[in-house]
C-alpha cells in the first residue's frame, strides 16, 4: 500500500488540491491523506500560524475531496485528524476504504487507553522513537509504521525489526527524508507493506521567506512513480 501524503500542500486551495490528488494517483499512489485541523489546536509546526491558518479548509471541503478521490479515481482518502470538530470526517467513505490515521505526534501525546480504543484494522498508527518511558500499547490489530524524524540522515530503520518483533506482524513506513531512496531500502531491505510518502509537484513552497519543510522532503510525481514500481 503506497499512500500519497498531501498533507498541507494544497496551501488551502481545493482545486490544487484535486490537482495533486490526481497526479498522486497517476503516479501510483494506492491511497491519499490529508491533514484536516482549526491552526489554533495545532501544537509545534515547522511553519508561523499564518501558514496553517492559510492551509485550513472546511468540513465540506474536506468531504468533498475524500468523495472526489474515491468517485473518480475508486481510492481512499482518509485523514490525519487534529480537531474536534473534524474528529468523523473518517466516516464519509464506505467501510471497505474508510481508514483513520494517528501520526507520530499524536501517538506521543495519546494515552495508551486511547490508542487502544482505535485498535482496529483500519486505524494506522506511526510510531516514532520515543524519548523517555513511554510503554508500547498493546496494539492488536492497527496497521503500525515506522516514523522517521524530518529531513534526517539517520532514518532508524533497524527498528522495523524491533517494532515487527514488538507487534508480531508486519510493519510499514512513514518517510520524512530527502527523495525515495530511503524508502526503496524500507521495502527491499525490511519488507514493509505500506509507505507513506509526501507528494508535491513543483518547487519548493515559501511563505513570508520561510520555506515549508513538507515541499522539501515530498516525492515529486516522477519519483513517486519509480517507488510505486519498487513496491511492485
Amino acid at each position: 500500500m503506497l499512500i500519497a501524503e498531501i498533507g498541507n500542500n494544497h496551501f488551502g486551495n481545493v482545486d490544487r488540491c484535486k490537482m495533486l490528488i490526481s497526479a498522486a494517483v497517476s503516479s501510483g499512489a494506492d491511497a491519499v491523506k490529508l491533514q484536516a485541523f482549526e491552526a489554533e489546536d495545532l501544537k509545534g509546526g515547522s511553519m508561523p500560524l499564518e501558514f496553517y491558518k492559510m492551509c485550513e479548509l472546511s468540513y465540506y471541503d474536506y468531504a468533498e475531496l475524500a468523495l472526489y478521490c474515491y468517485i473518480n479515481f475508486d481510492k481512499p482518502l482518509f485523514f490525519s485528524i487534529f480537531s474536534p470538530k473534524f474528529w468523523n470526517l473518517n466516516t464519509v467513505l464506505p467501510d471497505s476504504v474508510r481508514y483513520t490515521k494517528v501520526s507520530g505526534s499524536q501517538f506521543k501525546e495519546a494515552s495508551n487507553e486511547l490508542l487502544l480504543d482505535l485498535d482496529n484494522r483500519r486505524t494506522i498508527i506511526s510510531i516514532p522513537r520515543v524519548n523517555g518511558k513511554k510503554v508500547m500499547p498493546d496494539l492488536k490489530y492497527a496497521k503500525i509504521l515506522h516514523v522517521s524524524d524530518y529531513l534526517t540522515d539517520t532514518p532508524f530503520l533497524h527498528r522495523i525489526t524491533g517494532l515487527s518483533t514488538v507487534f508480531k506482524r508486519p510493519i510499514g513506513y512513514s518517510d520524512h527524508t530527502i527523495g525515495i531512496e530511503t524508502c526503496v531500502e524500507a521495502v527491499k531491505s525490511f519488507g514493509v507493506h505500506i509507505v507513506e510518502k509526501h507528494f508535491h509537484y513543483g518547487n519548493e513552497f515559501r511563505f513570508k521567506g520561510q520555506t515549508f519543510r513538507d515541499t522539501i522532503h515530498a516525492a515529486q510525481p516522477h519519483e513517486f512513480e519509480k517507488l510505486a514500481r519498487e513496491m511492485n
